[in-house]
């Protein structure tokens, strides 16, 4: 099942990596054939400190690393994008 993500952050790395907020409640893990807004994903997922404004940590917040650093140019701030696990 496909889940909404929006994109927060791209850290311009090797490999990229990309911070998303999860729009659509689920449960979910990263696979061989995972993709966000149609990038490939390294089989790594994290969660960071985001902090909400009232100080709780954010439990929405996610962190993907690209497989290939080309499918970057795919992907912008502020885009919504499916995450396919």
């Amino acid at each position: 099942m496909a889940l909404k993500f929006k994109i927060e952050y791209i850290q311009e790395s090797n490999p990229v990596m990309v911070i998303a907020r999860q729009l659509q409640k689920g449960d979910f893990s990263i696979g061989a054939n995972s993709t966000l807004g149609g990038c490939r994903l390294r089989e790594y997922l994290s969660q960071p400190r985001a902090i909400k404004q009232e100080g709780t940590q954010d439990p929405d917040v996610f962190v993907f690393c690209l497989a290939d650093e080309t499918d970057r140019q795919k992907l912008s701030i502020g885009d919504a994008a499916e995450l396919i696990p």
